[in-house]
């Protein structure tokens, strides 16, 4: 280990491997998965979550897509804290969450590409510049998809719309080499006031679309700040979990507490803005390392959340083009299972291959 890193690792309790192993945080985002397809069949039925149980509970703040792409941020922040800190150098760090989050998404917009829009669309026109500029749209990470499907769908022009969260993830495992470029890890006190900043900014951005922070050169590269706005919180607070595990209470009246915030805001706009980062992150902590429910080992046969998540949108506007005027209930029902099996080949085609490379690299 280097000197870079016995100096930040000494700052941080200890993580005792066990608990880092035995938890609930892939039960977590296997849920998490599921809640992303509950929330898309609102949206992919009936064009709008505005009916989405969720969304009616919290005044519009937050459906339960949001919710669990917010989870999974948490989550990566958390961990991806851990593996920074861990990790022998900053390219066996970046070479672990390439192989992470590259393979599955390649594969996704391919399938998207190739075998969806030709299902979804009548007539489909390739130019050389499509073509040529295939492959640097997936090195951005930047999802394709050809003009004309889906045409009558209540959301039509749209093969994956999962795929806008992927290059913001990835952007944030940036941020944490960032961050720990800089040192900041040391003195964890600076992380903490990295997410009251990127609360506070958030609680009082207002999005303009026609501004240059929501389109153009600077939202093609930096990526939206709405979007930000939106999933930042998370993972700094994910990443704020992880720095002062050691010092956050978990008794069930703190617990209580939390919970109580968590519903006050839920029902006073725009309160859950800051409200919800601080209180989902620990309530989703809490469950994963201290709730009396342990599902341990749910991976144990694959981590299918990231397959699941990848390729549920577009089997749900397939099921929505062959099933006109299907309901929500039922799209969740029907599209669900087809989504796990995505899941469960995509693991064990391509994603765990090259983890175990990952692995061997490391």
């Amino acid at each position: 280990m280097s000197e870079k890193q016995v100096d930040q690792t000494s700052v941080v309790a200890e993580t005792s491997v066990t608990s880092m192993t035995q938890n609930n945080l892939d039960f977590c985002r296997f849920w998490l998965a599921i809640q992303v397809i509950f929330s898309h069949s609102f949206a992919l039925a009936e064009g709008d979550e505005c009916r989405e149980p969720l969304s009616i509970l919290t005044s519009g703040q937050l459906n339960s897509g949001e919710f669990a792409v917010g989870c999974f941020f948490a989550i990566s922040g958390f961990l991806i804290t851990h593996s920074w800190l861990r990790s022998r150098s900053a390219s066996s760090f970046l070479s672990k969450r390439v192989r992470r989050i590259y393979p599955g998404f390649v594969a996704a917009v391919l399938f998207g590409v190739f075998i969806v829009a030709p299902i979804g669309a009548a007539y489909i026109k390739w130019t050389a510049r499509d073509i040529l500029s295939l492959p640097l749209n997936l090195i951005a990470l930047r999802n394709v998809e050809p003009k004309g499907v889906f045409p009558h769908n209540p959301c039509p022009g749209l093969i994956n719309g999962s795929l806008w969260s992927i290059p913001y993830e990835f952007k944030c495992y940036l941020v944490v080499m960032l961050i720990g470029g800089l040192g900041l890890f040391r003195d964890r006190r600076l992380v903490l006031g990295i997410l009251i900043a990127i609360l506070a900014g958030g609680f009082f951005y207002r999005p303009d679309s026609t501004s240059v922070v929501e389109r153009g050169a600077f939202a093609v590269i930096i990526g939206k700040v709405s979007f930000w706005c939106n999933v930042l919180p998370y993972f700094i607070a994910g990443m704020a979990y992880y720095l002062y595990r050691d010092q956050i209470p978990r008794s069930r009246q703190f617990l209580a507490i939390v919970s109580l915030i968590l519903v006050i805001s839920a029902v006073v706009p725009p309160a859950g803005r800051v409200a919800f980062p601080l209180a989902i992150t620990f309530l989703l902590f809490w469950f994963a390392f201290h709730s009396p429910f342990r599902i341990y080992g749910w991976s144990r046969y694959g981590d299918f959340s990231y397959g699941i998540y990848l390729y549920a949108f577009p089997l749900q506007q397939l099921m929505v083009m062959r099933f006109p005027g299907i309901s929500p209930v039922l799209l969740f029902l029907v599209s669900t299972p087809l989504a796990v099996i995505a899941g469960v080949i995509s693991w064990h085609l391509l994603e765990k291959h090259f983890l175990k490379r990952a692995t061997h690299a490391a």
